[in-house]
């Protein structure tokens, strides 16, 4: 799939279940501020299904990296 444009782009993944994007608390708060929730069945590298990034880039980063995994019943 190819790397998404926009947070928009980013949500139509199929595995994306969904994008919080927190509030940052003051102007020196530069943390990872975007939650992102995958559907049941993906993962980030086989591994985790949340993850927080810092920004769209940081996300397209790791686009690649969201599999969808074969279910335990096959």
């Amino acid at each position: 799939m190819k790397k998404p444009r926009s947070w928009a782009e980013a949500e139509r993944h199929p595995g994306i279940n969904s994008i919080e994007h927190e509030k940052p608390v003051g102007p020196l708060d530069n943390d990872a501020n975007h939650l992102v929730i995958l559907e049941d069945g993906w993962s980030f590298n086989e591994d985790m299904t949340i993850s927080y990034v810092a920004n769209l880039r940081d996300l397209q980063s790791m686009w690649h990296d969201i599999v969808n995994l074969p279910s335990a019943n096959e």
